[in-house]
């Protein structure tokens, strides 16, 4: 595995990739639990973990933006650098999501007599709805992070220009915290009777997040060029990390300076530099790296799968066992299916996907030089 950005080489990063798989995972044990209505029983012991399973949400934030830093380094000699990146997003997302918003809609009109308006779906293909208050959650279920990652990507660019290094992006930190309090403070003092929803998946309020990522990647490459890549390092920073999260979810950082999400991402953010700087097997492996690989399509997948797989989940809870297993039986039987779906719907529409974008990269006359050959995949 390639630990080091060296210059001219389009490497996978093993550890974010395992990371991707992880938070996805994560998503889908928390939704598993949410989704059924009445919501499943959950065992004592790993309730208060399960229920923070959002925050699997957090780490695709940070994840990319470490990411697309990285790759915007690599590809810094590149021509047309910023009309190469449009492209590769548009042809790595739209696929996907414009697949499941067609199925949404006729499910939605065929299942439930719904017809969304001419404005909503126009919302959801321009990925403008995180701008409107009511529509913000999206047409797609759990397409609310992506009304937020496509802003990020169109503002990236520009980010990247100016924040360029360590303190650029310390400072760059500091002032989207600063942005994002007065954003909700204003608010919800000028707007009393907004919901609560539109606030906590508000692009400003997320935006720490992506930022908490660039400085991750800053702090990652000054351990890189002193050669830091220390196992007990990274034990120290995944055991603070580990330490941090339990308090976090016991409740511990609660109205402590600034809002809980951002110590949740610093926490996350020491979780992929401790993985950055020594990427333990047990995290960073076959299975985590090929889940990382089908991050995109478990995401936006297990909504729906969830929902058709209640029927399941409430057998398993019917036998007379311990509650453990009855949650394990359920998020055994999702996970496989889930997996095998995926894997289908990464082979047939993101992979072609992106081969089209590269395609159209390589052969169109604006362009001069060609991407190489295994360029980086920069997307939560």
């Amino acid at each position: 595995m390639t630990t080091s950005p060296s210059k001219g080489s389009f490497d996978r990063l093993d550890f974010v990739d395992a990371i991707r798989g992880l938070a996805a995972l994560y998503v889908v044990t928390f939704h598993l639990v949410f989704i059924p209505n009445p919501s499943l029983q959950l065992p004592y012991w790993i309730s208060s973990f399960i229920q923070h399973g959002d925050t699997g949400v957090t780490l695709f934030f940070i994840a990319s933006a470490f990411t697309l830093t990285y790759s915007m380094k690599k590809r810094e000699s590149e021509p047309h650098t910023t009309l190469r990146f449009y492209i590769r997003r548009i042809f790595r997302i739209l696929p996907l999501f414009y697949f499941w918003l067609i199925l949404y809609l006729v499910r939605d009109f065929a299942s439930y007599g719904l017809s969304h308006s001419a404005s909503d779906i126009l919302l959801n293909i321009s990925f403008s709805f995180n701008f409107v208050p009511g529509k913000s959650e999206g047409i797609v279920w759990a397409s609310w992070t992506l009304g937020i990652e496509m802003i990020f990507y169109a503002l990236f660019p520009l980010i990247h220009k100016y924040v360029n290094d360590f303190w650029k992006s310390i400072g760059f930190l500091f002032l989207t915290i600063i942005v994002s309090m007065f954003w909700v403070q204003n608010l919800t003092h000028y707007f009393p009777n907004i919901e609560n929803v539109y606030v906590v998946l508000s692009f400003l309020f997320r935006l720490p997040s992506f930022a908490f990522g660039i400085v991750i990647f800053y702090i990652y490459q000054l351990i890189t060029q002193k050669k830091l890549h220390s196992p007990s390092i990274a034990f120290a920073l995944l055991s603070i990390s580990a330490l941090g999260y339990y308090s976090l979810i016991s409740g511990n950082f609660s109205n402590l300076l600034i809002d809980e999400l951002y110590w949740e991402a610093a926490i996350c953010s020491l979780l992929v530099l401790g993985l950055a700087v020594t990427p333990f097997p047990i995290f960073v492996n076959r299975a985590t790296k090929f889940l990382g690989e089908l991050s995109y399509s478990l995401y936006l997948n297990h909504p729906s799968l969830i929902l058709y797989m209640i029927p399941v989940f409430r057998f398993f809870y019917s036998f007379p066992i311990p509650t453990t297993i009855e949650y394990l039986l359920s998020l055994l039987s999702i996970s496989a299916v889930l997996i095998l779906i995926s894997t289908i719907t990464y082979r047939i529409i993101e992979k072609p996907g992106m081969k089209l974008g590269n395609r159209i990269i390589k052969n169109s006359g604006i362009f001069s030089r060609q991407i190489g050959k295994n360029p980086v995949e920069d997307v939560a």
